[in-house]
């Protein structure tokens, strides 16, 4: 597969996913999906911070599954400077959300996204570790970025019925805020 988006969309007739950056906007000028993104914001901070998956974050979740805009953001492909933070971000979601303990990124052969996470994955972990960029913040709002190593495995949902191709979603959407903030 070849490349994994440049952030400015375009093209979903390769395979169907786009940049998260665009996807981030397509979200933005849509008042269900941005309305789903800001509750999103509200209660998954924990999740943010490596913490854990609380059950509003769940509902929130649960709830974006039919916001068909924030269904793009299911299917987007990490770009540019914050494919470090995305890497963070799904690795928390995976573990404390969707309960990917299982020695994957919580991406399963469930199909769309999953199958293209493997390939992702993949080609990513050939790299050298790279530290992700020190947390951004210029309001002084925004939820700090996940901590490395940080986690609270009580609080993992063992898969309480949200999809885990669901985890590209809020991958993809705090990458994006940080950087639009």
């Amino acid at each position: 597969m070849g490349g994994h988006g440049n952030g400015n969309g375009g093209g979903s007739d390769s395979g169907g996913a786009i940049g998260c950056t665009e996807a981030r906007r397509r979200c933005d000028w849509d008042g269900r999906c941005s309305l789903a993104l800001g509750r999103y914001m509200a209660h998954c901070g924990k999740l943010f911070n490596g913490l854990r998956c609380t059950e509003e974050c769940r509902a929130v979740i649960q709830d974006m599954l039919a916001v068909p805009k924030a269904l793009l953001l299911n299917d987007c492909v990490c770009d540019g400077l914050e494919r470090p933070i995305c890497e963070s971000v799904k690795e928390n979601m995976a573990r404390l959300c969707f309960g990917g303990g299982h020695g994957s990124s919580g991406a399963s052969s469930d199909g769309g996204a999953g199958a293209f996470d493997d390939d992702y994955y993949d080609e990513y972990e050939d790299d050298p570790a790279v530290p992700p960029p020190p947390p951004r913040s210029e309001d002084g709002e925004g939820a700090l970025l996940p901590q490395p190593g940080r986690h609270d495995d009580s609080a993992t949902s063992g898969g309480r019925g949200l999809p885990s191709g669901l985890s590209w979603t809020l991958l993809a959407l705090l990458p994006c805020l940080l950087l639009s903030s």
